[in-house]
């Protein structure tokens, strides 16, 4: 019986936790082993077990021993003695923390489920604290005396042996408590037989029982129950220990609560892929891969052959069939079906395992078939039989066959035959005289001629053909070309022939071989004359002043050898190079100076008329001693003569007149100049005078109108000439004005004309909208009205009838022979007789892009805690299933909440409102619940991060609840307290200050997801 509170006393040599061994599978509550009834038939000499049990099995077996309490968080083992002897164990814990109890009961006058405290032969139910079990080992053994050893006993770890008889038949009931000091899961144990003279029989061999798996699942997976316990380790996890007949693929195979290699299990999963379609199977055991069978505790192999058989139900099924439409309507699993489609009739249903089920008819009405056959035969191969009947002539209808189809269904067959006749034709072709003999169709011609040939063959119509061959001889032609080129010009191509570098004239050079318009051989020979290239020196002299120079077209500007190179070309078109040697001679140079009136200019100069002055006037050449120019250069000033201008005006009538004994007879600029000495620079001054004479002006000018002419006040009807004199303020006669009046007549012509536009129409810059008349006039060269113009302009309705398609597909869309991957909207305009739009069609396409998400909320979760699993998508639908299938009753919510056993993935199929369909995935990992807590014995509020807040560790993140927890000082007073909490820690405060080092007391009460409830009460020391 272990005691109600444990308290924690670690602070040893500076440790405040001590370290643990890590905890074995937690076993889910209400395994079979749990019951005295199930419990593990053991034999050989040790039996291991790796899982830590809680609970005490769907019945409470035994309530009280001779050691206190009864059974808690047991498992059974059973042995059934056959030879007599000592009955010696030890319980070894795999962790020696971990705290065991045991119970040995005599079974062999009684049955498992009628068990009390007097079957109770042997039970140790002590302390296994630090000094009372050695590595935390109890067990049976030879030298003690103690039968029973109670709850809260420290030390005594051995009871006295058993001496069993033949034929006895023993229960030992194991309790485990975890670690001593902090409670929770075990690590598992060993009990060993090891000295006892009594042997057990062995159990029989294991066997396969049944399929336990919902029969609605069975297409992707099975789970088989065993008829005993099979190791873990024999268990081949590619599934080769099982195969299915008459089809199928195993790919995994896993035992239930098989977490390790040493575990124990009555269940194996086997899982299918792909998924088994309906129908009826047989899975038999084998020898797996590993080597073996399935073995049980006892290494005992499942003995071979051995099988089950299991059905997958139709649970959705398609059948396709066809009927006749004279067979319409018919009757199918209860449903009238009237027209044919896909689907055509639903029928649902419930399976004989109770699955929901749902067959889909798909049904194709054939028509009575009317079929025309067009065929062609030769006029030589009538008469003939087609299809039984004999056919003497062509034309449509030659005959009718009548027939029944593959479906069953009336089939009437048409014949239409078309009669060929025999076919001849003639060939016309064209070969070279060197083609000869010429080979066609087979046949050697050797001459040309009219029908030098005939060909019989049959024509693509399968009819006899007779083809005459008319053939023409073309003759070879020949020809000669001569060609002349320089020596520097060789070699070069001809035709694609490389012609050699020669000298000389080389007759025949090349033959250049090609091809006629008429498809025979050319022959061309090349006959070459080679000329060459021709070089001479020419010397010459000049004179500086005649540089630079053109010689041959070449400018030259300094004397020297090769002062300039010509290149000619001689009398046969060859190159001709010319080298011009040349000779520059100087020439001598002499400056004179003069100055002169600018009246004297100009003047003769040594032969030379001088006409202005400067620093170079006049340049004298005369020639030198050596042939060259001698120069001598004017440098002249000429002094300027004094101008001055008068201006006058005179009638024309007072002319002439003396101006400074000058007779002045007419007006202009410098009409007279008057000449004098200027004492000054003892040259000219000369006065000039500009005279304006205003003489009258003839003007003449024409105005013109339409029909009348308003001329300053006065209208002329008439055309006529007016005439007018002017005088200007000096009263000298000043204009003679002539107008010339026209008066030109109106006699506009009307032109009229249609036009017309589909709802507005441009005409002239303008835009009309509606009907109407428009006038224009048109004016002669005179400007007057000469044509009227007049335009009906006629407006047609353009109100076209607007169409709008709407289509949509899922992911792409084909329309009008083109994919779309995106919305398009496609505008088409038709037009109406008068060229008017008469229809809009609008397609608007909708592609839509269905994307689906699933999520998990919590996606962690502990056994026996609800997960909330919710869609969303990026538009409107509807939920189509659920998978698996058999956890989701309703398959057509949006969200579901579940509370799965184990880590599963679920996933949802989905349509839009559009009707695209997709697919989302989320895995729920499930942790196995460990209903158990740890409570520190101290901690440190120091706000290191370390140990700041003291409070219950939990082996799982969620799954439990704290009811109660309270901190009590040492003088009662509560510091701490939280109620119906799932988070909760006292930080070492009170009243808002920190609290004292030292002792505390607390109580706490957590309630888990299961329903077990825990209650602990102990000691907390505060240290800062």
């Amino acid at each position: 019986m272990k005691s109600l509170f444990r308290f924690l006393y670690l602070l040893l040599a500076g440790v405040l936790f001590a370290a643990f061994p890590a905890a074995a599978q937690l076993l889910p509550p209400n395994q079979p082993e749990q019951n005295a009834c199930g419990a593990l038939v053991l034999c050989g000499t040790s039996f291991t077990s790796p899982y830590s049990y809680q609970g005490r099995g769907t019945t409470n077996d035994i309530a009280t021993t001779p050691c206190g309490s009864g059974e808690d968080n047991s498992v059974w083992l059973k042995l059934t003695i056959s030879t007599p002897g000592t009955l010696l164990f030890s319980l070894s814990p795999i962790s020696a923390q971990d705290d065991y109890d045991f119970a040995v009961l005599d079974i062999s006058n009684t049955t498992c489920s009628n068990l009390s405290s007097a079957n109770v032969v042997r039970c140790n139910f002590n302390n296994n604290q630090p000094g009372s079990n050695v590595n935390g080992v109890i067990g049976l053994n030879a030298t003690s005396t103690q039968q029973f050893v109670p709850g809260g006993t420290t030390g005594s770890s051995f009871c006295q042996q058993i001496n069993a008889t033949a034929g006895q038949v023993y229960l030992i009931m194991i309790n485990n408590f975890g670690n001593y000091n902090t409670g929770g899961p075990s690590s598992g144990f060993t009990i060993s037989f090891a000295g006892s003279t009594a042997t057990f029989n062995s159990p029989p061999p294991p066997h396969l029982q049944s399929i336990i798996t919902p029969v609605c699942n069975y297409k992707s997976e099975i789970t088989i129950k065993l008829t005993s316990e099979v190791k873990c380790n024999s268990i081949a996890a590619n599934g080769s220990d099982f195969y299915l007949t008459p089809s199928g693929t195993i790919i995994s195979a896993a035992g239930i609560n098989c977490s390790g290699s040493q575990g124990y299990t009555d269940k194996v999963k086997l899982t299918f892929s792909p998924a088994l379609a309906p129908g009826n199977y047989v899975v038999h055991a084998q020898q797996g891969t590993d080597g073996n069978t399935l073995l049980d505790l006892c290494n005992t192999a499942l003995p071979l052959p051995d099988q089950l058989s299991f059905t997958v139900p139709y649970l959705a099924r398609t059948i396709t069939m066809t009927r006749c439409s004279n067979q319409m309507p018919f009757v199918w699993n209860g449903v009238t079906v009237t027209t044919g489609g896909s689907p055509a009739a639903t029928v649902h249903n419930t399976t004989a395992q109770g699955c929901d089920s749902v067959t889909t008819l798909n049904l194709t009405v054939v028509p009575q078939y009317n079929t025309t056959v067009n065929m062609t035969k030769c006029s030589n191969q009538l008469p003939f039989t087609w299809n039984g009947i004999n056919v003497t002539a062509g034309g449509a209808s030659a005959a009718v066959y009548h027939t029944t189809t593959a479906a069953g269904c009336d089939s009437n067959v048409t014949l239409n035959l078309t009669v060929t006749p025999v076919l001849t034709a003639t060939v016309n072709r064209t070969i070279c005289t060197n083609q000869l003999p010429y080979t066609w169709n087979g046949i050697s011609v050797t001459a040309g001629g009219t029908a030098v040939a005939v060909y019989h063959t049959t024509s693509i119509s399968g009819c006899d053909s007779n083809v005459t061959l008319n053939l023409t001889v073309t003759p070879v032609k020949t020809n000669t070309v001569s060609l002349t080129k320089c020596s520097n010009q060789l070699p070069f191509t001809w035709n694609g022939i490389v012609v050699p570098a020669g000298t000389v004239t080389n007759p025949s050079a090349a033959v250049f071989t090609t091809t006629t318009a008429s498809g025979c051989d050319s022959v061309v020979t090349l006959n070459l004359t080679v000329n060459p290239v021709k070089t001479r020196t020419v010397y010459d002299t000049v004179c500086a002043n005649h540089m630079p120079f053109l010689w041959n077209g070449i400018s030259v500007s300094a004397g020297g050898t090769s002062a300039a190179v010509y290149n000619g070309t001689s009398a046969q078109g060859c190159d001709s190079i010319v080298t011009l040697n040349l000779l520059v001679k100087p020439v001598s140079n002499l400056l004179v100076k003069d100055t002169i009136c600018q009246t004297q200019l100009p003047f003769t100069w040594n032969g030379i008329t001088v006409t202005t002055g400067g620093t170079a006037a006049a340049t004298y050449t005369t020639a030198a001693a050596n042939g060259c120019d001698s120069v001598v250069t004017l440098s002249l000033f000429v002094k300027p003569t004094v101008h001055h201008t008068v201006s006058m005006t005179r009638c024309a009538a007072q002319l002439p007149f003396a101006w400074n004994g000058i007779n002045v007879t007419a007006g202009g600029t410098a009409a007279a100049q008057y000449t004098m000495l200027s004492p000054v620079t003892g040259c000219d001054s000369i006065t000039t005078l500009n005279l304006t004479v205003q003489s009258p002006v003839a003007q003449s000018s024409a105005v013109s109108g339409c029909g009348t002419v308003l001329f300053e006040g006065h209208t002329y009807t008439a055309s006529q000439l007016l005439k007018d004199t002017l005088k200007s303020t000096l009263g000298c006669d000043s204009l003679y004005r002539s107008i010339t009046v026209h008066v030109y007549p109106e006699n506009p012509v009307t032109q009229s004309r249609d036009t017309a536009g589909c709802g507005s129409l441009l005409f002239q810059g303008h835009t009309y909208t509606q009907s109407t008349t428009v006038t224009d006039t048109v004016f002669s060269i005179h400007g007057c009205d000469s044509v009227y113009k007049v335009t009906h302009i006629t407006i047609h309705p353009n109100d076209p009838i607007p169409l709008r398609i709407d289509t949509a597909g899922c992911y792409s869309l084909d329309f009008e022979h083109k994919t779309y991957q995106r919305d398009t909207v496609l505008v088409t305009t038709y037009k109406n007789t008068l060229g008017c739009d008469s229809l809009v069609r609008t397609v608007a396409i909708h592609v839509e892009h269905f994307e689906l998400k699933l999520t998990a909320q919590p996606a962690e979760i502990v056994k026996g805690e609800e997960t909330r699993l919710a869609t969303q998508g990026n538009t409107g639908y509807s939920v189509n299933t659920w998978l698996p299938e058999a956890g989701f009753p309703n398959q057509h919510v949006l969200e579901q909440v579940i509370r799965p056993d184990y880590t599963q993935r679920f996933t949802v199929i989905a349509t839009s409102d559009l009707g695209c369909i997709d697919t989302a995935d989320v895995w729920v990992k499930v942790d196995t619940l460990v209903p158990d807590l740890f409570m520190p014995n101290a901690f440190s509020p120091n706000g290191d991060g370390l140990n700041d807040n003291f409070g219950a560790q939990f082996f799982n993140k969620s799954g439990y609840q704290v009811v109660e927890f309270r901190i009590f000082n040492r003088w009662g007073q509560v510091v701490y307290i939280a109620v119906n909490k799932t988070a909760t820690g006292w930080d070492g405060t009170y009243n808002g200050k920190p609290a004292d080092t030292g002792v505390y007391y607390y109580y706490i009460k957590v309630r888990f997801v299961n329903g077990k409830e825990l209650a602990r009460k102990g000691e907390v020391t505060l240290i800062r």
